[in-house]
């Protein structure tokens, strides 16, 4: 595998031949998805699927668009080999790794990280082993830094009872944590409008913007104030939740745990919104509408 990157195992999880199958394809937000204590998306959609499908854990931490074809590969063959019917869902949740700072290990160029995601949504709508599968594509989610503690103001020459003017927000704008708040705004964006493009050409796949669906319940009634939007309806950037710039509004706590990977509130917020999404668009998807039984 490319990078040095160790390819994980795949083929110890065994899927049965006459159950409905559910994919979570993606990274460790994916993978972490799945711990009770998390509240994710896995774990949600295990307890509501029970006896209807069984919800595969496909994330895989740390890896990348690109360091998951691979890995991709073998998913594809497992699902071929072992499954009598063609998965549910996929959800595909990859770029929070691919975001990070050019020059790192990890960073995927936009480009090519667009050719990998629609290399992934192709192979799934074309291949006889997924057909009819459908897909949603999840972007990631913004990063949780905090405003400028007094610390910081002080080791940037600014009084902690500065008044924040321009100069103040353009120091912290050019840190590497702001510039990677932005890729992943950036990237959340190209997945939605990947996402547009198949949904003009087949009902089978949706986008789901986590990294909106974040910034808007944090921001809530501040939206209404004057300076959150701008008057093309576009999010004012100095007070971007998360973006560490010294006017920005907090996230809830809970929401991360460390300011790239969500807590159990975070994951709470992806989960009500990826069920919220899947049944508007695939109402058949509803457990009471697949073999096994009712709930």
């Amino acid at each position: 595998m490319s990078r040095g990157i160790p390819k994980p195992d795949i083929l110890d999880l065994i899927i049965p031949s006459s159950t409905n199958t559910i994919i979570l394809f993606g990274n460790s937000i994916t993978e972490w998805s799945f711990e009770q204590s998390n509240n994710g998306f896995g774990y949600q959609l295990e307890q509501y699927y029970m006896g209807k499908a069984q919800v595969c854990n496909r994330g895989v931490a740390g890896y990348t668009s690109s360091w998951l074809k691979e890995y991709f590969k073998d998913l594809m063959h497992e699902i071929r080999e072992k499954t009598a019917r063609p998965p549910l869902f996929f959800t595909i949740m990859i770029g929070a790794n691919d975001a990070c700072t050019p020059g790192m290990a990890q960073h995927v160029p936009l480009p090519e990280f667009e050719r990998n995601i629609k290399g992934y949504v192709d192979e799934i709508l074309t291949n006889p082993a997924t057909e009819g599968t459908r897909v949603v594509l999840i972007t990631c989610p913004p990063i949780g830094r905090p405003a400028p503690s007094q610390d910081a103001l002080r080791i940037r020459g600014f009084r902690p009872d500065a008044i924040v003017d321009e100069a103040m927000v353009q120091a912290f704008k050019e840190n590497m944590a702001f510039q990677t708040y932005l890729r992943k705004k950036q990237y959340a964006e190209k997945i939605m409008g990947i996402a547009k493009e198949y949904e003009n050409a087949t009902d089978r796949v949706a986008g789901l913007n986590c990294w909106k669906d974040f910034v808007d319940k944090a921001l809530g009634k501040e939206l209404s104030k004057v300076g959150t939007m701008t008057k093309d309806g576009e999010y004012e950037e100095n007070y971007l939740p998360g973006s560490g710039l010294p006017a920005a509004v907090e996230f809830e706590q809970g929401t991360f745990t460390d300011g790239l990977h969500l807590g159990p509130q975070g994951y709470g917020l992806l989960s009500e919104r990826l069920f919220e999404l899947l049944f508007s668009k695939w109402p058949e998807l509803r457990s009471q509408n697949l073999e096994g039984g009712d709930s």
